[in-house]
């Protein structure tokens, strides 16, 4: 910033227009200031446990990663690997207004799965992984369903992928049914990705082997709902 004597600028105002002001000081503004910087970040130290779905035993060898972060914004993504009773350590450096975080779990013979924590769960954060499953003709296994462990899909309904072998192809019959009255259970065999499209509430579905997902939500709402399910196939 300047200051000049409105004395010495007195032909500049009569040649530009300006008023004149003699005898008074003129305040020349400076240059802007820098833009502000990005939020400062801080050091955290996430701990917790990564279990098995079906029997809540411990999921070890599990890499955890911190994928996500609210108010957005982009990070290094650390990862962790979870010990023999399932346990796991991550340190980060977040932004100092972080509000929730996402965390994954994955390894093999698992579905990957998501967590969220807040800085109140710091350090009892809990991750839960769906056991890969897989089904052949004749077979029929009971499945727990409706955590919010994952989306297979865009849709944000939690399903539950099985795996279906079906030998050169066959055609294969799925049926799903639930005693619980509080869910509604359903099939979807779709391999493509949705955005914002609602499942296909199927009781039975044929397929050729690959995969097919399980879901589990309260018929009223559509909320994930936790449920046992019986899946059952036969050949055609």
């Amino acid at each position: 910033m300047r200051i000049m004597a409105c004395r010495s600028l007195l032909v500049l105002g009569l040649a530009t227009g300006a008023a004149a002001c003699e005898g008074r000081t003129v305040v020349e503004p400076g240059p802007a200031g820098p833009p502000p910087g990005p939020p400062s970040t801080v050091r955290i130290l996430v701990e917790g446990r990564v279990t098995d779905f079906d029997n809540d035993g411990p999921v070890a060898g599990a890499v955890i990663k911190l994928v996500g972060i609210i108010p957005s914004r982009a990070i290094d993504e650390p990862a962790g690997t979870s010990d023999e009773h399932g346990g796991f350590g991550i340190t980060a450096d977040v932004p100092a207004d972080w509000r929730e975080l996402t965390l994954s779990a994955s390894r093999d013979g698992y579905q990957t799965g998501h967590g969220r924590v807040g800085r109140s769960s710091l350090s009892v954060a809990h991750l839960s992984m769906y056991r890969d499953l897989t089904i052949r003709a004749g077979q029929s296994i009971d499945i727990r369903a409706g955590a919010e462990l994952d989306n297979c899909f865009d849709d944000g309904f939690p399903c539950r992928r099985v795996i279906v072998e079906a030998p050169s192809g066959e055609s294969i019959d799925l049926a799903v049914s639930t005693t619980d009255s509080a869910a509604t259970v359903g099939l979807d065999g779709r391999a493509e990705t949705h955005t914002f499209a609602p499942p296909r509430w199927l009781r039975q579905l044929t397929v050729s082997g690959g995969e097919v997902w399980v879901y589990g939500v309260t018929p009223e709402l559509g909320l994930p709902v936790h449920c046992r399910v019986t899946l059952t196939a036969t050949r055609r």
